[in-house]
């Protein structure tokens, strides 16, 4: 008889996983200038990113994919919906660390048609914030 052994295989989490921890605009801006610091070949890469991540704080594996799951989200959106990067970057990290991640056609992301819409109220927001 031939004993079966079972290997767990680390799978990504689930959008609900992700959505559960709790990110700031200041996670994302240091996240996304560690990243790019990295080598061009090296951004896609699912561990050197994590290591750029986690380089200078130390760093839960769940924070760092929900950081880098945001990230992405962001570069797919803007690619799709922004290609002229017209947005605020500020408003934008401010939707990112807000909006849901959610199950989309190019894969886990932010609901194309409702992101824009938080990151114009954040705008909108942070002008009468500003104006007070």
């Amino acid at each position: 008889m031939i004993e079966m052994i079972t290997i767990p295989i680390q799978t990504a989490p689930h959008h609900d996983e992700l959505n559960a921890i709790t990110v700031n605009v200041e996670q994302l801006s240091a996240a996304r200038h560690a990243l790019a610091q990295l080598a061009e070949h090296l951004r896609w890469d699912h561990h050197a990113r994590h290591n750029a991540l986690c380089a200078d704080m130390p760093c839960r594996e769940i924070v760092a994919r929900t950081i880098d799951a945001r990230l992405t989200a962001l570069r797919k959106w803007e690619d799709i919906r922004d290609p002229d990067r017209a947005f605020d970057q500020h408003h934008l990290m401010a939707a990112a660390a807000l909006a849901p991640l959610v199950d989309t056609d190019h894969g886990l992301g932010f609901d194309d048609a409702t992101f824009g819409d938080l990151a114009r109220f954040v705008g909108e927001v942070t002008g009468r914030a500003s104006e007070r």
